[in-house]
């Protein structure tokens, strides 16, 4: 992997590689920043980068014995840590699979990970096990390279076993780097984090985006624009949007709403069993492309001219409700589709958080609206 394999991060890049190339590079890092950025894909980078032997300026030569081996996940100094299922399940013992994911999607996100190997409606977690390998293996000497590289994706899931892991991280062996990968920083052991070097990665913008999901899937240039935006800068939201193309995201949230406005309750019900079918990951899309499509009733609202992101059929819906309600209607609806989304990120019954979610923007429809809804 190299960091020419990503658009975005620009900074974090020139960052590393110089902290490569100026023999400078901490011993034990954290690189954080929300899900589906491609952490992984930086942190694979700086891996191949470090190990290259014939390394460029900018990025890893990717022609040497090491690049072609770390590319293909298999360069014996470069180890991997990540969430298993089961009792003493080691990552070693599941590397096929990891291999396999990573092959078919750089940007697998922890829900992408359980999926693949089964483990869907599982927790999945980084065991004693695991630990006590990772401790033995960088004990030992390097294989090729001169340095070793140990990359642990899912920080998260270490919990209370990451005690096992501080003395190997403030005294790791010479050469060896560490890389821890999370979503959020404070979900790590306080005396984990005083160890190592942070650096945060940011969501990317819609351009990076949709340049990442043209590299990265086969789908046509409208789709990966339209993915782009409703992305909300993550490469991983923006692939799932496009493999689930043929889900009826935007044909459910223009039923539900419609029928939340003219208050059909038993019609809102049907349409809330359909949503509720979908699995956990289609339901935080479903919301995401309903926030993304109130954003657009917004612009619409307040830049008269405004050119919407929406297809036809679903622009022209957008203009009619930004003619049915007031701002301050709109900017309510949308932050609590912004509850419901967190409800479902937090396990919430469904059913239950659509019905809250109806009973909200019907009080605000009824209060704050200014014309009848057009048909």
């Amino acid at each position: 992997m190299y960091f020419n394999d990503i658009s975005g991060h620009v900074e974090q890049k020139r960052l590393i590689r110089q902290m490569v190339n100026s023999g400078s590079t901490p011993h034990a890092q954290i690189f954080h920043g929300p899900s589906g950025i491609g952490k992984l894909i930086i942190a694979r980078a700086f891996a191949s980068y470090l190990l290259c032997q014939d390394k460029k300026e900018d990025d890893s030569c990717g022609v040497c014995a090491a690049c072609i081996k770390s590319h293909k996940l298999i360069h014996p100094d470069i180890h991997f840590t990540f969430p298993t299922i089961g009792v003493n399940v080691l990552p070693s013992q599941m590397m096929t699979q990891w291999r396999s994911l990573l092959h078919e999607n750089a940007f697998a996100t922890y829900h992408d990970w359980l999926k693949s190997i089964g483990g869907e409606n599982k927790q999945g977690n980084i065991n004693k096990e695991a630990c006590n390998q990772m401790v033995k293996i960088l004990g030992l000497k390097s294989f090729e390279s001169k340095q070793k590289v140990w990359i642990i994706w899912g920080g998260e899931y270490l919990g209370k076993e990451g005690n096992r892991l501080l003395k190997l991280i403030e005294e790791p062996p010479d050469e060896t780097f560490i890389i821890i990968l999370l979503d959020d920083i404070e979900r790590i052991l306080g005396t984990i984090r005083s160890r190592c070097q942070s650096l945060k990665l940011n969501y990317l913008s819609d351009g990076d985006v949709g340049y990442n999901l043209q590299k990265w899937s086969g789908a046509d240039q409208e789709k990966i624009n339209a993915a782009a935006i409703m992305s909300d800068g993550s490469v991983a939201a923006g692939l799932n949007i496009l493999s689930e193309s043929n889900s009826p995201f935007n044909a459910l949230w223009l039923d539900w709403i419609k029928k939340v406005i003219t208050d059909e309750a038993y019609e809102i019900s049907l349409i809330s069993d359909e949503i509720a079918k979908l699995n956990k990951e289609q339901q935080k899309y479903f919301v995401q492309y309903a926030i993304f499509f109130m954003r657009e009733v917004f612009v619409l609202k307040t830049i008269p001219g405004h050119k919407s992101k929406l297809d036809n059929i679903q622009g022209a819906a957008a203009g009619r409700l930004a003619e049915f309600w007031k701002i301050e209607a709109i900017e309510e609806i949308i932050h609590h589709l912004n509850d419901l989304q967190l409800g479902i990120v937090r396990n919430g019954n469904i059913k239950i958080l659509l019905f809250d979610t109806y009973l909200h923007i019907r009080a605000v429809s009824k209060k704050l609206k200014v014309a009848e809804v057009k048909n």
